[in-house]
């Protein structure tokens, strides 16, 4: 089965759809991607049986995770996706696979108390939980002062992002 998301539906992946008759999702992205009739549309019930009975699904999209989280009754897939969304988890649990890594999970109360210059450069400043490169800061030392105030600009940035969703771990990535 497949979910749609309105950020893209290539030409070939309806025509895919189309000519496979594979199972897709009835919302509002795949009403919109092609004429009644041309998809193999299923709603919520129907896709929650195919999900019980342990058919694979596929989401163009990360948006539409939250409908799978919600829907599928298969636990290691839940905790699979729960794990790619938190990237500090994921970070510990590929710790042991990469020693090396710098990584560091820090509370974002403690964001201020870091000293960015012993920190190996550069690095990456991003929340713990989310996907892209949302809320995401790549910071690189340069002289001292110009370091310090791009380090201090996106704190900043970070802290007004954070105001207004409270909470929440940040993570460093080198």
């Amino acid at each position: 089965m497949i979910i749609l998301d309105k950020q893209y539906v290539s030409r070939e992946l309806r025509d895919y759809l189309t000519e496979s008759r594979t199972p897709v999702l009835r919302n509002e992205a795949a009403l919109a991607a092609a004429p009644e009739g041309s998809f193999r549309l299923v709603s919520d019930e129907e896709a929650d049986e195919l999900l019980a009975r342990g058919d694979r699904i596929y989401t163009t999209c990360e948006n539409s995770l939250s409908w799978v989280l919600k829907h599928s009754p298969d636990k290691g897939l839940q905790k699979g996706i729960a794990l790619c969304k938190d990237k500090a988890a994921f970070r510990r649990m590929l710790s042991k696979i990469y020693p090396d890594f710098m990584f560091r999970e820090v509370a974002t109360a403690d964001l201020d108390k870091i000293d960015f210059g012993e920190l190996k450069t550069p690095f990456i400043l991003k929340p713990s939980v989310g996907f892209f490169s949302v809320r995401l800061h790549h910071l690189q030392r340069g002289r001292l002062e110009e370091g310090a105030g791009r380090h201090s600009s996106a704190l900043r940035r970070l802290e007004e992002e954070l105001r207004r969703k409270r909470g929440g771990q940040q993570s460093l990535h080198s």
